[in-house]
């Protein structure tokens, strides 16, 4: 009777904390039941947002993060050292979060939501201040000034070339094409006179101060923003023989007048184009392709002038394009990159000032008094050891009341000073001060957050997931980064993924006309294969010939299989396509030119690199018994009801 009522009472027990887990198990791994509730804990947005859109996906990736917890756990991981680079990586990852839900932040991210509905097409120069005068804004201002004087006499893009302290203006003339504003390498100040002055035409902004930088800025237009687009490119890359190259413009030149008076697109990228396919991307990726320019022209069916690139030539049709669509789960991937953005920047440097205001910082002394300590030159090539330095012991700065003295700062110089050329003392003396500033500075943001949040002490305290996560990347198990040179190489010739040129095939397409045939057809393909002269039986002959890629439907598919790897000759040379109840008898007619080591490595590194990380995340999922229930995705929905 006892042993009954113990059973039951367990069996209550169970099903109580089930119910306070969120109903149902979702799935089991590690022998442990993981509930809907569990999953919704870790994923709020899904209870906050009422957008379920990703439901599943996110499900599965729930469960890959719990079964790596699970592989942490059994590692017995380190949990000294490691577990504090954990607890600081998660403790950053907080900073973050307090950081884009402040009051400013979120104002600014609101706009930057409201105004990703459209693209604006700018120009752009930054003045650096540091880089210029050392601190000193009336030098960077002044450089500003005669860089709109020269724009506005002569040409903005020459002046970009010239003088701008961003790098990528050497090569772009600071043009910017159509960006959204996210995408903007420059503070919230510029974007607001964008929103404001994208009507302007082409006139020239005043110096504008963002951070340590000023900007000069043009923005002459505003359209609603293009997420995706499909394009067409004829593309030819250039060689290293300047003569060569002249010809290559000469005949691009030709192909752009040819386009012009009506020639078919089509035709001319399968006679002249080392890519001889269109392919679907979003706008950046587009304009990271191709050049900042392909984003000028979005009319579909239209095509671009010809381009020229450091690495090619190139005219590129559009195809078609897909409007933006400024969805609630856009404006959480909107959020979520926000942390990458010169604005999070600007944010960050914000908060870290608020800190130091309410923390009582304030600088006593001179840190000429440690320059003096130095030797003129060999610091950086043997590390400083400045001996005894008790002496040191007056007042740098104070922090959250407490006093920093000269030694506190030069022994932390001496632990951590770096390697390198530098050989200015008193900026290399500056350059440190502010890391220390900086570390200390984060130390007190973690107290801060921990002493007047509880939802930060609690996410602390309580998230240990998380931390053991971190652990885990840390641990020589887990896959790293890209792949080596010998990974990717292998990983290409296993699946066929780096071709220059598509295959071209010598085909024979048969039609078995219907599904309920194929059986029936299906005994004498394989003679049809073996001997050309075999009788067809129910199949009859639909196509034959050469083959090129956009020749025919049929041809497309068997292609697009041998260039991905998914066919492989001689194994595949009787080749089932049921979705059009045809099979056809193959033979390579010309394999595709392949592509340099280095080609192929850009090409198939990222793939490679999913592919090492799947297969580790494969054997994790065997190991722990990871296990979904058929009706995972649907309890998790019938929870948010």
């Amino acid at each position: 009777m006892l042993r009954t009522t113990m059973l039951l009472l367990a069996m209550l027990t169970a099903y109580i904390s089930a119910l306070a887990q969120g109903g149902q198990a979702i799935f089991q791994v590690g022998g442990q039941d993981v509930y809907a509730g569990d999953f919704l804990h870790h994923h709020p947005e899904y209870t906050a947002g009422g957008d379920t859109s990703g439901l599943c996906r996110a499900l599965q990736q729930y469960a890959d993060f719990r079964t790596m917890v699970c592989e942490a756990s059994r590692l017995r991981l380190d949990t000294t050292t490691l577990y504090r680079k954990a607890m600081d990586y998660h403790r950053h990852q907080e900073i973050q979060a307090h950081i884009t839900s402040s009051p400013r932040a979120s104002k600014i991210v609101q706009e930057l939501i409201l105004q990703s509905k459209y693209q604006y097409r700018v120009w752009l120069m930054r003045f650096d201040i540091y880089f210029n005068s050392h601190g000193d804004t009336a030098t960077a201002y002044r450089k500003a000034i005669r860089a709109k004087e020269m724009a506005a006499s002569g040409s903005f893009e020459a002046t970009a070339r010239q003088i701008s302290d961003e790098p990528s203006t050497k090569s772009n003339g600071g043009y910017l094409g159509w960006a959204s504003p996210v995408n903007i390498p420059a503070g919230h100040e510029i974007l607001e006179y964008i929103y404001a002055h994208h009507n302007g035409g082409s006139s020239i902004s005043r110096p504008i101060r963002s951070g340590n930088s000023y900007y000069i800025v043009i923005a002459d237009g505003r359209r609603p923003a293009i997420d995706t687009l499909g394009i067409s490119p004829i593309i030819i890359r250039k060689t290293p023989r300047a003569r060569i190259n002249d010809s290559i413009r000469t005949l691009m030149l030709g192909i752009e007048d040819k386009l012009k008076s009506g020639a078919d697109f089509g035709q001319l990228q399968t006679e002249y184009s080392d890519i001889k396919f269109g392919q679907r991307m979003s706008l950046e990726q587009a304009c990271r392709t191709y050049s900042t320019h392909i984003a000028d022209n979005i009319k579909e069916g239209g095509y671009s002038p010809m381009m020229e690139t450091p690495d090619f030539f190139c005219i590129a049709r559009i195809d078609y394009t897909h409007a933006l669509d400024v969805s609630i789960s856009y404006q959480k991937a909107l959020r979520e990159r926000i942390p990458g953005t010169v604005v999070y920047q600007n944010m960050s440097q914000y908060f870290m000032d608020s800190i130091k205001s309410i923390s009582g910082y304030s600088k006593k002394g001179n840190l000429a008094v440690i320059a003096k300590l130095m030797p003129d030159s060999t610091i950086f090539e043997a590390k400083w050891q400045p001996g005894n330095l008790g002496y040191l012991s007056q007042t740098l700065f104070t922090y959250g009341g407490q006093n920093y003295s000269y030694a506190d700062f030069a022994e932390y110089i001496k632990a951590t000073q770096y390697v390198t050329a530098y050989c200015k003392i008193p900026e290399y003396v500056e350059e440190r001060y502010q890391d220390y500033l900086n570390m200390i500075t984060a130390s007190q943001a973690y107290a801060y957050m921990e002493q007047s949040n509880a939802r930060y002490r609690k996410a602390l305290a309580n998230d240990s997931h998380e931390a053991l996560l971190a652990m885990l990347r840390l641990h020589p198990s887990h896959p790293k980064g890209m792949p080596t040179m010998q990974q990717a190489l292998q990983y290409s010739r296993e699946t066929g993924l780096s071709p220059k040129t598509s295959h071209s095939i010598r085909m024979r397409l048969y039609s078995y006309h219907d599904a309920a045939n194929k059986k029936k057809a299906m005994k004498n393909a394989e003679a049809l294969a073996m001997d050309s002269t075999a009788a067809p039986g129910l199949a009859t002959l639909a196509e034959s010939g050469t083959y090129q890629l956009g020749m025919s439907e049929a041809a497309d598919m068997i292609i697009a299989g041998l260039d991905s790897g998914k066919y492989r000759m001689p194994a595949n040379r009787l080749i089932y396509l049921d979705q059009i109840n045809s099979f056809a008898i193959v033979e390579i007619d010309q394999r595709p030119e392949p592509l340099s080591d280095s080609e192929t490595y850009s090409i198939v590194a990222s793939n490679c690199a999913a592919h090492i990380m799947e297969s580790w995340m494969s054997n994790l999922r065997q190991r722990h018994g990871l296990a979904m229930q058929p009706n995972a995705c649907q309890t998790v929905a019938e929870a948010l009801r």
